[in-house]
C-alpha cells in the first residue's frame, strides 16, 4: 500500500487499530463480567463501579490468565460450547422471569416522534444513533480471519457462518423484543450499565432474588469469560505475530521460550484490559472509543484499502459504477457518525474544566480501591 522497505505500513496501521479495537471490547466485556459478579453484592453496596470494584475486575483478570494460555482457538471447543450453553440459558430465564413478572408499570412502546434531537437523561437522541448501530453490527468481521486462519478448510467458513448467523440474530432479537415489550423504550433507554438492565430483568426490588436469577447471572458470566478468553488469546496471538512471526507459527511442539513470550504478551494484554476497564469508561468513553475504531476497522479500512489496491493495480476504473456509488454511500454514512460523535464528546469535555475532571478522577479512583469496609 505505502512504497517503503520492509513490511508496508498499511500492515502496521491495520495491526494498531485492529488490536486496539480488540483491547477496548476485551475491557468492556471485563467490566460486564465484573459487574455480574458485583451484583451479589449489589444489595449492600450498590450498582457497579462502587467501593472496592478493582477487587472484581482482578478477579476476573485472574480468571482469565490461564485460559489464555490456550494459544489456538481450535483448541477451546469445549469452553466455546458451555459458553454457549450459558448464553441460552441466561436468555431462556430473562425471557421467563421477564413474562412471569408481567409489563412493567408505565411501559410504553412504540415510536417517540419528539424524542429525536432531544436530550433526555443526559443523552442526545437523534437518527445517527440509528446508523451508528447499523455500521457497529458488522464488528464481528474483526476477528473472522482469525477464525478462518485456524480452520482445517477455510473454505467451510460460509457454511459455518450461515449456520451460527441466524442462531445468534435470532436470540438477540427475542432477547431485545421481550426486553422492550416488557420494559418499555424508557428502560432501554435509562439503563445502560449492564447491573441496570440485570435489575430491570429480574425486579429484585419486587420479588426478590430468587435462585433462577443467581443461575442466570452465574451463566451470564461464564458466558462474558468465554467471551474475554476468545478475544485475549486473538490479541495475544497478534502481538506475537508482530513482534515474532516465526515464534506463533511455530506447529507442533511449542518450547518454553515461545511460552514465555506468550505468558508475557497475555498478562501485558490483560493488565491493559484490566487498565481500561477500571479508567476508560468513567467518562462513558468505552462505547465511543468503540463506536469509532468499529467504524474505522469494519468500514473505512477496507474500503480504503480495496480502492488503493485496485488503484495501484491500475483497476480502478472497472469497479462497476453502482458499487462505487454504494461505497461513496457508506464512506459518507461513517464520516458522518464519526464527526457527529466528535462533536458530542467535545461538547462533553467543553462542559468540564481540568479541575472537575481531575475530581472526579481521583473520587473515582478513591472509591473503587477503597475495600477496607466493604462486606464480603
Amino acid at each position: 500500500f505505502f512504497s517503503a522497505p520492509g513490511p508496508p505500513a498499511a500492515m502496521y496501521v491495520a495491526f494498531f487499530f485492529v488490536d486496539l479495537c480488540i483491547l477496548v471490547t476485551l475491557s468492556s466485556q471485563m467490566g460486564t463480567a465484573a459487574q455480574n459478579i458485583y451484583w451479589f453484592f449489589s444489595e449492600r453496596h450498590g450498582l457497579s463501579q462502587g467501593q472496592c470494584y478493582i477487587a472484581f475486575v482482578g478477579i476476573v483478570a485472574c480468571a482469565l490468565l490461564p485460559l489464555t494460555q490456550i494459544r489456538y482457538l481450535h483448541q477451546l471447543t469445549l469452553i466455546n460450547i458451555v459458553n454457549i450453553a450459558c448464553m441460552l440459558v441466561f436468555v431462556a430465564i430473562s425471557v421467563y422471569m421477564m413474562a412471569t413478572n408481567g409489563r412493567a408499570e408505565g411501559a410504553v412502546t412504540g415510536i417517540d416522534v419528539e424524542l429525536m434531537g432531544s436530550e433526555k437523561n443526559g443523552s442526545k437522541y437523534d437518527p445517527i444513533i440509528g446508523v451508528e448501530f447499523l455500521f457497529t453490527a458488522y464488528y464481528y468481521q474483526t476477528i473472522i480471519l482469525e477464525i478462518m486462519g485456524e480452520m482445517k478448510d477455510p473454505a467451510e467458513f460460509p457454511k459455518a457462518n450461515y449456520w451460527s448467523t441466524p442462531v445468534v440474530l435470532g436470540v438477540a432479537l427475542i432477547m431485545s423484543s421481550v426486553q422492550y415489550y416488557f420494559l418499555g423504550d424508557e428502560n432501554e433507554r435509562s439503563d445502560l450499565l449492564p447491573q441496570e438492565k440485570l435489575n430491570g430483568i429480574f425486579s429484585p426490588e419486587t420479588r426478590g432474588r430468587p435462585a433462577s436469577s443467581y443461575v442466570a447471572i452465574i451463566c451470564f458470566t461464564i458466558h462474558m469469560l468465554g467471551c474475554c478468553v476468545i478475544k485475549s488469546i486473538v490479541l495475544t496471538r497478534s502481538l506475537q505475530l508482530l513482534f515474532n512471526p516465526e515464534s506463533a507459527n511455530r506447529v507442533g511442539r511449542v518450547g518454553w521460550r515461545a511460552r514465555l513470550e506468550w505468558a508475557g504478551i497475555s498478562i501485558l494484554v490483560l493488565s491493559l484490559g484490566f487498565v481500561c476497564t477500571l479508567y476508560l469508561n468513567q467518562f462513558g468513553l468505552v462505547s465511543v472509543v468503540l463506536g469509532f475504531l468499529t467504524l474505522i476497522v469494519t468500514i473505512l479500512m477496507p474500503i480504503g484499502l480495496y480502492l488503493a489496491c485496485e488503484s495501484k493495480r491500475n483497476k480502478l476504473s472497472r469497479i462497476p459504477k453502482l458499487e462505487m456509488g454504494f461505497m461513496a454511500l457508506i464512506l459518507l454514512g461513517a464520516v458522518t457518525v464519526i464527526i457527529v460523535n466528535c462533536i458530542k464528546v467535545g461538547q462533553t469535555f467543553g462542559n468540564m474544566s481540568p479541575t472537575e475532571v481531575e475530581n472526579v478522577t481521583l473520587s473515582h479512583s478513591e472509591i473503587i480501591t477503597e475495600c477496607s469496609g466493604f462486606v464480603w
